[in-house]
């Protein structure tokens, strides 16, 4: 029960903080860069919530440690698109006690994180769902997505087209596809 109530609250925190969900990752194996100023504890100016990134093989674990102690861990991909760094969070098995019936229902997504990061600070940027919105009433082939029943929006593109739409659309002023940046300091 202690992880289902886990899993509620991190996909609950994915919905709160605008993220949109997508079911595929936003870089393929060979367009993962390594960048060593992501490592680190990295805390948000406004909260006490910490990110803790260690480098691995394939990219990066991120370990997300809310303000009440509760953890949720990730895999982390860093990549370019244009001439910004985006990052890619996936999350790593969770693991819940439920029998493997129930597991096949739950459904893991990839979010993506526009950042500027230097040696002590980092900017991130996340989809602003209303701009969606509004790309999407201008055009609805605009990304391949589809609609839940609550309304949101969970992105079905492959990774190429994602990567194009956010080239497209990612520093068009009209639509304002980033909402404001979550600022972070690294931790000594």
């Amino acid at each position: 029960m202690k992880n289902l109530k886990l899993l509620a609250f991190y996909l609950l925190a994915l919905f709160i903080c605008g993220c949109i969900p997508s079911l595929h990752p936003l870089f393929k194996n060979d367009q993962i860069i390594q960048d060593p100023r992501i490592v680190g504890y990295w805390a948000a100016d406004d909260s006490n919530n910490i990110w803790e990134i260690k480098a691995t093989e394939k990219g990066y674990e991120g370990i997300y440690i809310d303000e009440s102690g509760k953890v949720g861990k990730f895999n982390v991909a860093a990549g370019k698109i244009g001439n910004n760094l985006f990052l890619d969070i996936y999350p790593k098995d969770a693991s819940l006690s439920e029998n493997n019936f129930y597991k096949l229902h739950l459904v893991a997504a990839h979010t993506f994180i526009k950042a500027q990061v230097n040696d002590k600070a980092m900017e991130l940027w996340f989809i602003n769902p209303e701009s969606l919105e509004k790309i999407l009433k201008a055009d609805a082939n605009a990304i391949q997505h589809e609609r839940l029943e609550n309304g949101s929006i969970v992105l079905t593109a492959s990774s190429e087209k994602i990567q194009q739409f956010l080239l497209k659309y990612g520093a068009n002023e009209e639509f304002q596809l980033f909402g404001k940046p979550l600022k972070a300091t690294k931790l000594k």
